[in-house]
């Protein structure tokens, strides 16, 4: 079996999907990333030294991950998700995916 590399973006609600992917066979947290650097040093200091810690979303996607978990601030969370499929990232939003229709559209398209 492969093993799917996951990444999370946005650690406040975040950080509670970390103990779940340790319960999915074939899925390994590989990367986070986080705009409150404290909160994203306080969660790494838990998890292996493998685990990178990324300065932005961008780096996040260049890190190699297969799949992104978005648990970021709503109104966010379609532009990011387009940004990741567009480099064919996998993509779970933890929340509703968009906000309006042209977003729904967006994403869909």
């Amino acid at each position: 079996m492969n093993t799917i590399k996951l990444g999370i973006f946005g650690l406040w609600r975040g950080e509670a999907f970390v103990s779940m992917i340790d319960h999915v066979e074939g899925a390994e947290l590989t990367a986070i990333c986080d705009s409150n650097v404290e909160r994203m040093n306080a969660l790494a200091a838990r998890l292996p030294e493998t685990v990178k810690q990324c300065k932005d979303f961008e780096e996040l996607l260049d890190s190699g991950i297969d799949g992104v978990l978005l648990c970021n601030y709503f109104p966010d969370h379609a532009k990011y998700a387009i940004r990741a499929m567009e480099r064919g990232v996998h993509v779970f939003s933890e929340c509703t995916s968009a906000a309006t229709m042209k977003e729904c559209v967006e994403l869909v398209e």
